[in-house]
């Protein structure tokens, strides 16, 4: 399912895979708000933590910079 091409929306002929790697977040919105099954709930899951990951580093980044301590 994962390596199947999208047939519609703005990622129309690209796989859930490719979508991941640049998107994660439209595989989130698309999974949770879509009645078409767009990708399998692992790679959902998958792209969770991935946003959730980049949050926290970021987060970690301006602490960082900023020095709130």
């Amino acid at each position: 399912m994962d390596d199947k091409p999208l047939d519609f929306g703005k990622y129309k002929g690209k796989t859930p895979n490719e979508i991941a790697d640049h998107d994660p977040q439209y595989l989130i919105w698309a999974f949770d708000n879509t009645k078409r099954k767009v990708c399998s709930r692992d790679l959902r899951d998958a792209c969770q933590q991935d946003v959730m990951d980049d949050e926290a580093e970021m987060l970690y980044c301006l602490h960082y910079y900023y020095d709130f301590d």
